[in-house]
């Protein structure tokens, strides 16, 4: 284990001097408690820090932090329980099962699940026949600029949970919230399929930190 002064101990310096005085490295190791059998505590911070930004370290899904050497089940859902209480903070949700009235809505349900995303993501909103929220969930997570939709996982997605309707969500990491013409032509496969199942597609919007596209509201779909 690195040798430190009692006062450089992250637990000890939270104590003497608040939590705002950690670094994120400190907060993340107080998160994890200990060290690997192989690594002790600090050494598996360092790599996290050095392979991911903080951002980035935030939306990362248990499954994905279990594949970082030292983060185990146990740890990686202290970590994911961590962010999901400052997400919800910052960006409260103040209904389980909120009225979905316009893209509005739809982006302070979501806002959080996309902030400082590096890579493009795929969520679906599930809605019942009054156009209230049944579901909330991740589609897909892709690589920085594609992500491989399959028509057949979005309708089935609707099948499974018995809903009356859907709106997809994704976001572009170039923060461009154009859409590209894959995705207008991928709309309108889904829009033609989604018809046949007699469910409504009520939107696909695109997703920034700052802005959004709604296909809806643009007479795309």
């Amino acid at each position: 284990m690195q040798k430190l002064n009692l006062c450089e101990l992250p637990r000890e310096k939270l104590l003497l001097e608040g939590a705002s005085a950690l670094s994120i490295k400190d907060l993340i190791t107080i998160l994890l408690e200990t060290g690997s059998k192989d690594k002790d505590v600090f050494l598996i911070v360092d790599g996290l820090l050095k392979k991911h930004s903080f951002e980035e370290i935030a939306n990362l899904s248990t499954v994905e932090l279990i594949q970082h050497k030292g983060i185990g089940p146990a740890k990686a859902c202290r970590l994911a329980a961590a962010f999901e209480l400052g997400k919800r903070l910052v960006f409260p949700s103040s209904k389980p099962n909120p009225l979905i009235k316009d893209s509005e809505d739809v982006i302070k349900l979501v806002l959080a699940d996309f902030h400082g995303l590096t890579n493009e993501k795929m969520m679906i909103l599930l809605l019942d026949s009054r156009n209230r929220l049944i579901k909330k969930r991740t589609l897909y997570l892709g690589c920085q600029n594609m992500i491989p939709v399959k028509q057949q996982d979005i309708l089935e997605a609707t099948v499974r949970e018995k809903s009356a309707a859907f709106i997809l969500i994704h976001n572009h990491p170039s923060k461009d919230v154009v859409p590209s013409g894959a995705d207008i032509r991928m709309s309108r496969r889904i829009a033609k399929s989604s018809k046949i199942l007699d469910v409504v597609f009520a939107d696909h919007i695109i997703i920034s930190d700052d802005e959004h596209f709604s296909f809806r509201e643009a007479g795309l779909i």
